[in-house]
């Protein structure tokens, strides 16, 4: 072992690790608030699905295939698809509703399906 210190090689290899390190957090930290604005647009897609699904099954809205109105208050341009069909039993309706939105200029939409039951 020599008393001299550290040799060149020694030294390279060592800047070399602190470089990668520091790109490595820096994509992360880069990552992240991409992750948390799509995280954030599922949830409010969700809310207001499942506001709308609600509002159909209590029947404040009326369970007719189109566009629909957020029944909630919602932050990003979001909107709302109904899509209601027969199905093959009696008075028994498949009711699907879709939300889409924009996020840091990527499409992105959620749906969710049920059934509803409305004696004639």
């Amino acid at each position: 072992m020599s008393e001299r210190g550290f040799t060149l090689v020694e030294t390279i290899a060592t800047v070399a690790l602190v470089g990668l390190t520091v790109m490595a957090a820096s994509s992360m930290t880069a990552v992240h608030p991409v992750a948390t604005d799509q995280l954030e647009a599922q949830r409010e897609m969700l809310r207001a699905l499942d506001a709308v699904l609600e509002g159909v099954r209590s029947g404040t809205i009326p369970a007719v295939s189109g566009s629909v109105e957020p029944s909630i208050p919602v932050e990003r341009g979001l909107s709302l698809q109904l899509n209601v069909d027969e199905s093959q039993v009696p008075d028994l309706l498949r009711v699907s509703a879709t939300a889409r939105c924009t996020v840091r200029g990527r499409p992105m939409s959620r749906s969710l399906h049920t059934a509803l039951w409305r004696p004639r």
